[in-house]
């Protein structure tokens, strides 16, 4: 019998307070911190932190609520592996044939893009 791998994730803190502790339960998952700046226009700049994952076998996505940042926020990540805090947000899983589906079509819509391209 293998030994099953431990699970790690994520404590993440902004300017010293606990935003989130991310972890996924499951044997195949990928956990992700974006740290985010899009100039808009007006001279303005979106700055974010957006806290994410997947359920790789189920292909269920995850989110936890990130923030807004500002210059001088200071953010800590700290590598665990218990006490996950429950996402805020999972997508419903989609059928084998649902996947499928989707997939066909998008073909389709890039065979008639590509046109003589594609053989």
């Amino acid at each position: 019998m293998m030994k099953k791998i431990k699970n790690y994730g994520f404590e993440i803190q902004l300017n010293g307070e606990e935003v989130a502790r991310i972890g996924i339960e499951k044997e195949n998952y990928v956990l992700s911190c974006l740290i985010t700046a899009v100039p808009r226009i007006k001279n303005t700049i979106d700055l974010n932190l957006e806290i994410g994952g997947l359920e790789i076998d189920e292909d269920v996505s995850v989110s936890w609520e990130g923030r807004e940042l500002k210059v001088g926020d200071k953010l800590d990540i700290l590598v665990i592996d218990e006490g996950f805090n429950n996402p805020d947000y999972s997508s419903v899983p989609v059928s084998k044939e649902e996947k499928l589906k989707q997939k066909l079509t998008y073909f389709y819509e890039l065979k008639e893009e590509l046109g003589d391209l594609v053989d």
